[in-house]
């Protein structure tokens, strides 16, 4: 998973293969960077995700759970398995990270 500013700052691409994949945290289109079309390139808003499930704050935004769910979808794990789930004191926000994991596995 890769930031959107590093792909102007460093080559992201050093040491992946021809063909590999690079996800991006962005809303732009895959497209839309220049080393599409050699390498798989995956675009996720995982900001607009975490933000959306109150992942983190407005000004933080934790965007790690909607990077799980795209990595799951880029490793095509299969989309039938079940999400976990986790019962507990914490419940509510177990559940907007599986929302939010789901919603990113789907985009992806």
């Amino acid at each position: 998973m890769v930031d959107p500013t590093l792909v102007e700052a460093i080559d992201i691409t050093e040491g992946l293969k021809p063909g590999g994949t690079i996800i991006i945290n962005s809303d732009r289109r895959p497209e839309d960077f220049p080393f599409h079309g050699k390498f798989k390139v995956r675009t996720i808003n995982a900001t607009e995700i975490a933000v959306k499930y109150r992942l983190g704050s407005m000004a933080a935004p934790i965007v790690n759970t909607a990077i799980a769910g795209a990595v799951v979808k880029v490793l095509a794990w299969p989309s039938s398995s079940p999400w976990p789930r986790h019962p507990g004191r914490h419940r509510y926000q177990a559940r907007d990270n599986v929302k939010a994991a789901q919603e990113a596995y789907e985009k992806a």
